[in-house]
């Protein structure tokens, strides 16, 4: 069962079995979102192959000129078309690299297509190819085929990305960004939500992005202070007004859905940035990888989160995940440290304060294909989540191929509300994981509430091998203060028959008798530890112990 959301997103949110592949008619309409005054499709169709801007459907030639100055022609609700099966060379043809560029944004390269200022422009290639050959960004900057900037009620949909990139950026002043599709609003919260890009669809996509170097690199010359500014590989990047703290202001209605990343793909996966009203479904990813490059030297680890669905929350509201598959890279391709599947589906509440909330996520299935002999931080994750509200986490599967250093899901502390909690259900399949199925990581501090869990329920859960943290294991990160107040099982089956070192079945480092863990109907199997709680209470009901140990209760 989803839980139940307070405001009118509750009705959405329960239906999304009914929404399956929902057009964006029925999307928008479940959502609530403001109707627009120019409807997709209603205005001319543009052929790029055709006169007067005759773009090659072959890619023998670059086409970029071409569909540049077909994209310049276009009119508000007009739709820039190519023919079916057709191949397009995108390149960078422009004469120098620019600090002011079309864009509109100063440093960040250039775009192909770029729909600023314009409402309800659909993108549509019916299933063609847009490749890149190496394009060098040390050379060049960066390059993007489509840009968006206040451009209400676009889509793009029917383009497979081919694409590769060399070099990297060494320069404070540039930031360059490569790939596919860029929406990108930021204007402190003081412009309307009609007028930004609210109401974007991407789907029917596919993408096969590769930098030698992976998804990003980090430079000695940050820019302003971020210093991931050598290259940034996108695949759908929808970013909202994250300074927006009202609806009127929010960038509303985000859907992207029937999207797949190849064998092959290293760029990130779909990105979205401070969207109300936002929902990623149908997302496949074939082989995952969360490298990195710090120029010059080797490559490093860190906690990066590169898989299919990436969402930053900020103060926005309304948030649906479903339907997503991920594979990580398996272990035997892998180059170096932290090249795991660094989460199927990682959403992030973007402010230590923020006052969003609301998610449900469902049917994710991620199957972690790494080794115990992997070190550091280089474990695969299948689902990791710092969201405040009420969030539901249903249905998630997390195969492990091989014996795994790996976390099923990740729950870190959110905004310490009494009405927050995650809801998880059915959990299973986690086969010779060498980590917990679940893990909470909570507030460091007393005075760091708002990073804490209040309540957790776990619903079902069902690990076959876990290390010796335990299957389901709650911590504060070695600091003194926990602070989840009630945590409750229900249902659960746990067995380390899967596992070299089997810890505890649940691992809850409770810090005062007042914390209370309440454990009902679960079976505890031989080798697994039973249940510990630290200094909490124990309530346990209804649960079979098998392994020949009284337990601690």
């Amino acid at each position: 069962m989803i839980i139940a959301m307070k405001t009118r997103r509750a009705v959405l949110m329960s239906s999304v079995t009914t929404l399956a592949g929902a057009s964006w008619a029925e999307f928008s309409a479940a959502q609530n979102l403001p109707v627009s005054p120019v409807g997709r499709g209603t205005g001319k169709q543009v052929d790029v192959t055709a006169a007067p801007w005759r773009a090659d459907p072959t890619g023998s030639r670059s086409a970029t000129l071409a569909i540049e100055a077909a994209a310049a022609s276009l009119q508000d609700g007009d739709v820039l078309w190519a023919p079916a099966s057709s191949a397009f060379l995108i390149d960078h043809p422009w004469e120098a690299f620019s600090d002011s560029d079309p864009v509109d944004l100063p440093g960040r390269g250039r775009a192909v297509v770029s729909i600023i200022r314009k409402r309800a422009i659909t993108i549509d290639f019916n299933g063609s190819t847009v490749r890149t050959v190496n394009h060098p960004i040390d050379a060049k900057g960066g390059l993007l085929f489509a840009f968006f900037k206040n451009a209400p009620d676009c889509r793009v949909t029917g383009i497979h990305f081919d694409m590769s990139f060399t070099g990297w950026n060494t320069l404070a002043r540039r930031y360059s960004l490569c790939g596919g599709v860029m929406a990108f609003d930021k204007y402190g919260g003081a412009t309307p939500s009609s007028t930004l890009c609210s109401g974007f669809e991407a789907d029917h996509l596919s993408f096969k992005l590769f930098h030698p170097q992976g998804a990003f690199s980090v430079t000695n010359a940050p820019h302003g202070v971020d210093n991931n500014n050598g290259h940034k590989i996108l695949s759908v990047f929808a970013s909202g007004d994250s300074a927006a703290a009202s609806e009127d202001t929010q960038n509303r209605g985000l859907y992207l859905h029937d999207i797949t990343f190849l064998d092959g793909h290293n760029g990130y996966g779909c990105w979205g940035v401070a969207y109300s009203d936002a929902r990623f479904q149908q997302i496949t990813a074939k082989a995952c990888t969360g490298a990195y490059y710090h120029q010059p030297s080797a490559k490093m680890a860190g906690a990066n989160f590169l898989g299919p669905v990436r969402y930053y929350q900020y103060r926005c509201k309304g948030l649906e995940i479903v339907g997503i598959l991920a594979r990580s890279i398996p272990y035997a391709q892998r180059t170096g440290a932290f090249m795991g599947l660094c989460g199927a589906v990682h959403v992030h509440s973007g402010l230590p304060d923020n006052t969003g909330g609301g998610a449900v996520i469902r049917n994710i299935q991620a199957i972690l294909d790494g080794e115990t002999t992997q070190l550091g931080p280089s474990f695969d994750v299948g689902v990791s989540s710092t969201l405040s509200g009420i969030v539901g986490i249903e249905d998630v599967r997390i195969d492990c191929h091989t014996q795994s250093a790996a976390v099923g899901l990740l729950l870190v502390g959110n905004d310490g509300s009494a009405q927050s909690h995650y809801r998880v259900v059915q959990i299973q399949g986690s086969q010779r994981l060498n980590g917990p199925l679940i893990e909470v990581l909570n507030g460091s501090n007393v005075s760091d509430a708002r990073r804490t869990i209040k309540s957790l329920y776990i619903d079902r859960p069902r690990a076959l091998g876990f290390g010796s943290a335990g299957s389901i294991f709650m911590q504060s990160a070695g600091k003194t203060f926990f602070g989840v107040e009630k945590v409750t099982i229900t249902g659960g089956e746990f067995s380390g028959e899967k596992s070299m070192l089997p810890g505890h079945a649940i691992n809850f480092q409770g810090r005062t008798d007042g914390d209370t863990l309440e454990v009902t109907d679960c079976v505890v199997k031989s080798p697994v530890k039973p249940i510990s709680a630290g200094s909490a209470r124990l309530v346990e009901r209804g649960n079979e112990h098998n392994n020949g140990s009284g337990g601690e209760r």
